[in-house]
């Protein structure tokens, strides 16, 4: 079981850039504390602080079918992908990569 799991996480990470594209529309930040901010701005129901750091372009909704670098994933229990788009890295919802 145990090197099932090693496998699995062994093969999401070696996957060519290609095979890894952003969904449109879910939330991609800049910064890992901007990140955590965001989502938390969301659970506490705080829409001002959520609308401030779109507008800021700390976190935004991402434009879908655009390649992707995957340098560290969600894990096992959740989380949030961290990537490289048009060079850019970002921090990203868990829905917002496809690894097709």
């Amino acid at each position: 079981m145990k090197k099932t799991m090693i496998a699995v996480a062994f093969a999401a990470f070696s996957l060519p850039a290609s095979a890894a594209r952003t969904v449109e529309g879910k939330i991609a930040c800049q910064s890992e504390q901007w990140y955590n901010d965001f989502f938390e701005f969301a659970a506490s129901g705080d829409n001002q602080s959520m609308i401030a750091y779109v507008k800021s372009q700390k976190c935004f909704p991402l434009k879908g079918g655009m390649a992707a670098t995957v340098h560290s994933g969600p894990g096992l229990l959740g989380g949030h992908w961290e990537v490289t788009v048009k060079g850019v890295r970002l921090h990203v919802q868990l829905e917002g990569i496809s690894l097709d």
